[in-house]
C-alpha cells in the first residue's frame, strides 16, 4: 500500500489519538503497557509522501518596494521517504518512560529509532509561495541515505526543556554511513552524477541541561564525548564528513570517488549550544541592499552557536577519504597563547551560523580595518570595504534571489601538541611527532551562497575573511608549522584576510568544476620564526607593546590576486591517490602604469597613476622599507608532473606530497602536445619598485620583469621525523 501524510493530517492524527484515555497512570499501569515502564509506540509505512517541505523567512527587499520585507519559502518539492531494501518499510520506535528517584525528583526518558530509509526530492528552491508560486532552483534533485537508521535518546530529571537550575538532561544521538548527495544529469540528459557529502557519522553522548528561554532560545550547556569506533566495518571518529563523488549514479557500474575527509573524536568541556531565531533589521548579519536599502537578512532567520572546551583527549582528523587513504590526526591540543597548560584548556567558538534568504544584487562582509588600510596603500588603490567596515560582493546587477549560509566570529586557537599519520581503515598511527601544523584562524566570517541553477551548474558566491592579531595582542589567524617539544614556531602570522568568487559549480562524469569569472584574494601578514607565546610574550610586533616579539619578524608580506576566468576541477581519486586537481587563470595587466613616468607624456613623476593590480609587497621589519612586485598579468595553469594530468596531494604513510607543474602562457592537450598562448598572456611584473622607509609616495622604479612562456615542476614531500 502507498500512505501519504501532509505535516498537517500527521499532526491532526496525533492530536487525536493522544486525545483520549488521558486518565492518570501509576507506574504498574505503565508498566501493563508492551511489559515495559513505559509507553512504547511502533509506527510503520511501505511509503510516505510530502508534495512540500517547507521553512518560512522574511528578507530584506533588493527593490527597496517592500518595507517590511518580503516572505519567501526554503523549499523541498516531490518529498519521498522509501524503505531501503524491497518490500520493506520505514518508520520509528519510540519509548517514553516516567519516575522518580530517591530525592523524589520526576524522571522521564524519550527514545527514538528509525528504520533504515531512504529519502529523495526535488532540488532545493526559494519560492514566493509554499506551493506553486515563482521560485529560484538551487539544485538538483537531492537524497538522504540513511542505511542503518538514526537513534535518539533523551533522559532528563526535573524537566526536559526547563530552565530549573537543578535540571539534569542525558542525550544521544547516533547515525552512521550516512549520504546526502545532490545530483546533476548529463549533456545526454540520462546519465546522472553526484556529488556527496557522504559517510556521515554522529556519535555523541552528552550530560547537562537542556532548557528554552524567550532571551536565549533553545539551548544546551554541559559536556559531551565524541566516541570513534572500531568494528567490522573499520574505524569511524565520533563525528565524520567526507566529500565523494559519484559518476554515473543510475547506471548498473556507478563509480564512486573520493575527495576529502574530515573527523574529530573525544571529550568537550563545558559545550554551549545555542540555536534561536534571528531579526536583523539593522543589517548586522549580510549588510543592507543597494543605495543603503533595507537589511539583507530580514527580520527572520536561523541562528546557531557552538563553543566550548576540547578535552585532554579530544582530537581531530583531515586528510584522504577512501579506506585505503591517509590522514592526519592532531591531538593533545592546549592553548596557543600558553603552550605549557594543562590538556582540555583549549577554548573554540564556532561563531555565530545563519541562516537566511536573500533577495538581493550583494552580499556584505566584515573585513578587518587592517587589511583594508595595507591593501589600500596609496589613493590609486579601491578600499575593500565601505565606510562601516563591510566588503560587498557583487551578485548581479539586479537582485538575486538565493539561500545564504554566514558565520561570523570564528574561533579556533588550539595548539596540537602531537601530529599523527593514521590509517583510515584501521585508525591506527603509522608515524607520530611531537609537534604540529598550525591552522589558527581569529574573526573568522564566511558567506556561502546558493544563487540559482545557471543551466544545468550550480551558482554559488562564496566570500571568508580573517583577522590577524586580537585586540590583546593573544589571538591570531596563522599558517605554519610548531616544535611542541622545544616551543618553536615558523610561519604567516597575524594573517588578515579577505577571498570572494561566485561563479558555478559542474559535476560532470570526471569530478566537480567550478568555474569563477571573478576571484580576489588580499592578504596581510607577517613571515616569522621563534619561540610560542607564555605568559609574558604575545605576537604582538609593536615595540611599544609589553611582550612584543618584534625580533621574530623575517618580512611583512601583503598580497593581492585580482584574477579572471578562474577553473578549477577536483578530480577524485579510485583508491589511496589523495586529492587531484586542476587549474586555471588569468591575471588581467593594468595599462599605463609605470609608476616613474606620467601616461603619454613621458614626464618623470613620483605620482601613481594606475592601481597597482595583483601585487606582492616585501616589508622589511627594521624600517618599513617595501619591495613591490607590482601589475602582475599574465595566463597561469597548474597541472600534474606529465602536463597532462592533474596536480595532486598525497598522505602518504610519513608524510605528505605535493607534486605540480605551473604551466606559464600555454596549454597541452590530450596527446601532450604544447602549445603557447599571445604575447598578451606572457607573465610580466609590470612594476618592481623599491619604497625606502616605507614612503609609498615616493617609489622608485627597478624595472620589470618577463616571462614569454615556460613552464615549472615541483615536488614537495614534507617527512614527520
Amino acid at each position: 500500500m502507498n500512505t501519504r501524510f501532509s505535516l498537517l493530517a500527521t499532526a491532526l492524527l496525533l492530536v487525536n489519538a493522544a486525545s483520549h484515555g488521558m486518565e492518570a497512570l501509576t507506574d504498574d499501569a505503565l508498566s501493563a503497557v508492551n511489559g515495559a515502564d513505559g509507553i512504547q509506540m511502533s509506527v510503520r509505512a511501505d511509503q510516505i509522501i510530502s508534495s512540500t517541505l517547507y521553512a518560512s523567512d522574511n528578507a530584506g527587499d533588493g527593490t527597496g518596494g517592500a518595507a517590511n520585507g518580503i516572505t519567501q519559502y526554503h523549499r523541498v518539492d516531490a518529498l519521498r521517504i522509501n524503505p531501503v531494501t524491497s518490500g520493506g518499510t520505514v518508520g520509528a520506535d519510540i519509548t517514553y518512560q516516567t519516575g522518580t528517584i530517591s530525592t523524589g525528583a520526576p524522571t522521564s526518558r524519550l527514545s527514538v529509532t528509525t528504520t533504515p530509509m531512504a529519502i529523495t526530492g526535488s532540488g532545493l528552491k526559494v519560492c514566493d509561495s509554499t506551493t506553486g508560486g515563482t521560485c529560484t532552483t538551487l539544485t538538483g534533485s537531492t537524497s538522504l541515505s540513511m542505511p542503518t537508521g538514526a537513534q535518539l535518546s533523551i533522559a532528563s530529571r526535573n524537566g526536559i526543556l526547563g530552565s530549573r537550575s537543578d535540571q539534569a538532561v542525558g542525550t544521544f544521538i547516533g547515525i552512521d554511513n550516512v549520504d546526502f548527495a545532490v545530483q546533476q544529469t548529463a549533456t545526454d540528459n540520462t546519465t546522472i552524477n553526484q556529488f556527496v557529502l557522504g559517510d556521515i557519522r554522529v556519535n555523541i553522548n552528552s550530560t547537562g541541561r537542556l532548557y528554552v528561554t524567550a532571551a536565549e532560545g533553545f539551548r544546551f550547556r554541559g559536556n559531551a564525548s565524541l566516541n570513534s569506533i572500531v568494528d567490522g566495518n573499520g574505524y569511524r571518529p565520533g563525528v565524520q564528513l567526507a566529500l565523494k563523488h559519484v559518476s554515473g549514479s543510475n547506471s548498473a557500474t556507478p563509480q564512486t570517488g573520493y575527495i576529502t575527509r574530515v573527523g574529530a573524536s573525544g571529550s568537550i568541556r563545558n559545550l554551549d549550544v545555542t540555536m534561536r531565531g534571528t531579526n536583523d533589521t539593522d543589517g548586522v548579519i549580510l549588510g543592507r541592499t543597494v543605495n543603503n536599502g533595507p537589511s539583507i537578512a530580514g527580520s527572520s532567520g536561523l541562528a546557531l552557536n557552538i563553543r566550548g572546551f576540547l578535552g585532554p583527549d579530544f582530537s581531530y582528523e583531515i586528510g584522504e577519504s577512501g579506506s585505503a587513504g591517509r590522514s592526519f590526526r592532531f591531538s593533545q591540543l592546549v592553548p596557543f597563547d600558553n603552550p605549557t597548560a594543562a590538556l582540555g584548556t583549549a577554548a573554540f567558538n564556532l561563531g555565530d551560523m545563519y541562516l537566511n534568504t536573500f533577495n538581493s544584487a550583494r552580499l556584505g562582509l566584515p573585513v578587518s580595518p587592517e587589511l583594508n588600510s595595507a591593501i589600500a596603500f596609496n589613493i590609486r588603490e579601491t578600499p575593500l570595504t565601505d565606510g562601516q567596515g563591510i566588503s560587498y560582493q557583487t551578485l548581479g546587477t539586479s537582485p538575486v534571489t538565493g539561500t545564504a549560509l554566514a558565520v561570523r566570529g570564528l574561533s579556533l586557537q588550539g595548539l596540537p601538541r602531537v601530529t599523527e599519520i593514521i590509517n583510515n581503515r584501521t585508525g591506527t598511527p603509522t608515524r607520530t611527532i611531537t609537534g604540529s601544523l598550525l591552522t589558527l584562524i581569529n574573526g573568522g566570517n564566511a558567506n556561502l551562497a546558493l544563487t540559482g541553477l545557471e543551466g544545468r551548474r550550480i551558482g554559488f558566491a562564496l566570500a571568508a575573511s580573517t583577522d590577524g592579531l586580537s585586540s590583546n595582542n593573544r589571538a591570531t589567524t596563522m599558517v605554519g608549522l610548531a616544535d611542541t617539544a622545544s616551543n618553536l614556531y615558523f610561519g604567516l602570522r597575524n594573517i588578515d584576510s579577505l577571498i570572494q568568487g561566485r561563479g558555478s559549480l559542474d559535476i560532470s562524469s570526471t569530478g566537480i568544476n567550478l568555474a569563477m569569472p571573478e576571484l580576489l584574494l588580499a592578504a596581510s601578514g607577517e613571515l616569522a620564526a621563534g619561540f610560542l607565546m607564555t605568559s609574558a610574550t604575545n605576537f604582538s610586533s609593536n615595540s611599544n607593546v609589553t611582550g612584543n616579539s618584534r625580533g621574530d619578524v623575517l618580512a611583512g608580506v601583503r598580497l593581492k590576486l585580482d584574477a579572471r576566468d578562474v577553473n578549477v576541477s577536483i578530480i577524485p581519486s579510485q583508491g589511496e591517490d589523495g586529492l587531484a586537481f586542476t587549474a586555471s587563470l588569468t591575471l588581467p595587466r593594468v595599462n599605463g602604469d609605470r609608476l616613474g613616468t606620467a601616461p603619454n607624456t613621458g614626464t618623470d613623476t613620483s605620482t601613481r597613476f594606475r592601481s597597482a593590480g595583483t601585487f606582492v609587497h616585501l616589508i622589511e621589519p627594521s624600517d618599513g622599507s617595501i619591495l613591490g612586485l607590482e601589475n602582475i598579468s599574465g595566463n597561469l595553469s597548474v597541472l600534474g608532473a606529465r602536463g597532462t594530468d592533474p596536480a595532486r596531494i598525497d598522505v602518504i604513510d610519513n608524510g605528505l606530497v605535493m607534486e605540480s607543474t605551473v604551466l606559464i602562457n600555454g596549454q597541452r592537450n590530450a596527446s601532450n602536445a604544447r602549445t603557447w598562448g599571445n604575447t598578451a598572456g606572457d607573465l610580466r611584473i609590470g612594476n618592481v619598485n623599491l619604497y625606502p622607509n616605507g614612503n609609498v609616495n615616493a617609489p622608485q622604479r627597478l624595472g620589470e620583469i618577463a616571462m614569454p612562456g615556460g613552464q615549472l615542476y615541483s615536488k614537495v614531500t614534507l617527512r614527520l621525523n
